[in-house]
């Protein structure tokens, strides 16, 4: 019964999958596959995973429940187009390999041109230089029916990972000698090559925003790599980000484990190699750290390790477990690519910045707007007489996975006009590296007028009409042509591009100017 089943059931899912259109195709290995396909699962009915396999032709193998899961060598074309590749939606291509990856999502892309249909296809791209310059032509070709862009896993966990070294890095927070201005603070990261150079560079960020935002207290980090291979981490985060080193030092370590003496001058510690292994050195390490220290564990299997986290009152530093494989999780963060970047920085960058606005019925004639504002700020809710930092309560303000839908699309519309916009006035995208330019007074007015001709067609094409502010009715004063636009108006548009290349920098972009093109207004 069992094996007429199982051959009934082989029958029945290769009839589903050759009937099957506009699925999400998912090719890869792993637990990142598994939970990636788990995740879209939630927001889209047809998912077929095809697990990589060399050598194995095209047969069921289960994998997850709802789901039509194959395995099979990708490499072989015939297996790819049997499995649904020309018929699919959206393909993702999350294997090691990052000439397979490449080679699969620029097959979908020309299948689905030269039948007329739209497919959004995202490969991961693990080598730093190559993904660097993709990104570049993926954000280019943003608002292309059939287009490919490109995720960096390693750089997806580094976000994940960073983020618990905020409270260290946090320039506001109480220097850890009491007698210099400058916090001085040495982090160590044993990590594959790879992903601790990716970590480097989030750190880096954190501390250039960390040290822009605050008028006293400056930070000073070290990055000391750890392990046999630390040259490489460091050869590696050189080749990602050129300027790194202005922001950070870096440095090279073989051992933390041995000797027992104090490791008080190391604020944080990242380590992510073999999960138990990691913990095992957190453990052993923590009580040498001070108090106020903070390690980060990464590991695929952090549920299971869990239970041998200690707990926060413990002595020494406070370790956190990291999910190294959570962004899988995030669907619209792996399909989205760099425009979901941008997108998510931007509304980041607003919140930090805590933006402040004006009323309707009361323009103040007080124009320091913040200059770092990049979400769409006509669309805020929350409005004040005096340009006052925007309460909590306003639904602009919130995390992004409490943001509204029409917010979110908001910022990746803003995203994926960028390269739009530098074109307009003669500039470039390119792999950070180079010093960006700075906006001329001409360039700032003619840009700021092309991003309200922006959010006009947004509004436009979502139903909204002129007349007093009204959410519900969909209704608002702003839905006007740039001339009769009131000038504290125009400002929020000004605030929205004025600070445009160094929010790409951060990002690892830099502006060039190719052109002088004349601006007439």
């Amino acid at each position: 019964f069992r094996a007429t089943f199982a051959l009934f059931r082989e029958r029945f899912d290769r009839l589903r999958l050759q009937t099957r259109s506009g699925q999400v195709l998912v090719i890869g290995t792993g637990p990142v596959v598994r939970d990636f396909a788990s995740a879209m699962l939630r927001v889209h009915p047809r998912i077929v995973v095809l697990r990589h396999e060399p050598d194995t032709a095209l047969s069921p193998g289960s994998l997850l429940r709802g789901t039509l899961s194959f395995r099979g060598d990708a490499t072989v074309p015939e297996v790819v187009e049997e499995a649904g590749l020309g018929r699919a939606t959206t393909v993702v291509a999350l294997t090691d390999d990052d000439s397979l990856n490449l080679t699969l999502v620029l097959r979908a892309r020309s299948r689905a041109a030269a039948a007329g249909v739209a497919v959004r296809a995202v490969a991961a791209v693990s080598r730093a230089e190559l993904c660097r310059s993709l990104r570049v032509d993926a954000l280019n070709d943003a608002n292309n029916r059939c287009s490919v862009d490109y995720i960096n896993t390693a750089e997806l966990t580094a976000r994940t990972i960073v983020a618990e070294l905020r409270p260290i890095l946090d320039s506001r927070a109480p220097a850890r000698s009491g007698a210099v201005p400058v916090r001085q603070l040495t982090i160590l990261v044993d990590a594959p090559p790879v992903l601790a150079s990716q970590v480097a560079v989030r750190i880096s960020r954190e501390v250039a925003n960390a040290n822009g935002e605050s008028n006293d207290a400056q930070v000073s980090v070290t990055v000391s790599f750890v392990g046999a291979d630390a040259p490489l981490a460091l050869e590696e985060a050189r080749r990602w980000a050129p300027g790194l080193e202005g922001r950070v030092q870096l440095g090279v370590m073989v051992d933390i484990t041995t000797g027992n003496d104090p490791m008080t001058a190391v604020a944080g510690m990242v380590l992510a190699r073999v999960g138990v292994e990691s913990m095992a050195v957190a453990i052993r390490l923590a009580g040498r750290m001070s108090d106020d220290g903070i390690i980060v564990v990464g590991a695929v299997d952090a549920t299971a390790l869990a239970l041998l986290t200690p707990p926060d009152d413990a002595t020494g530093a406070r370790i956190v477990l990291v999910d190294t494989g959570s962004w899988a999780r995030d669907p619209e963060l792996v399909i989205g690519g760099t425009v979901e970047h941008i997108a998510r920085a931007t509304h980041e960058n607003y919140r930090v910045a805590h933006a402040a606005t004006v009323t309707l019925d009361s323009h103040p004639t007080d124009s320091s707007c913040p200059p770092r504002l990049s979400l769409p700020l006509k669309d805020i809710e929350g409005f004040s007489a005096s340009f006052p930092t925007v309460e909590k309560s306003d639904p602009a303000f919130v995390a992004w996975s409490q943001l509204a839908p029409h917010f979110r699309e908001s910022n990746r519309a803003l995203a994926r006009s960028v390269a739009a916009k530098l074109d307009a006035v003669g500039c470039m995208l390119v792999p950070s590296g180079l010093p960006s330019v700075r906006w001329r007074d001409d360039e700032i007015e003619l840009l700021a007028r092309l991003e309200h001709l922006r959010w006009c067609d947004e509004r436009r094409s979502a139903g909204w009409r002129p007349g007093q502010r009204d959410p519900a009715s969909r209704t608002t004063p702003f839905l006007v042509p740039w001339e009769e636009l009131d000038d504290s108006a125009r400002e929020l548009d000004r605030a929205a591009v004025m600070d445009l290349p160094r929010f790409l920098a951060d990002l690892g972009y830099a502006v060039l100017r190719v052109s002088r093109r004349a601006v007439d207004g």
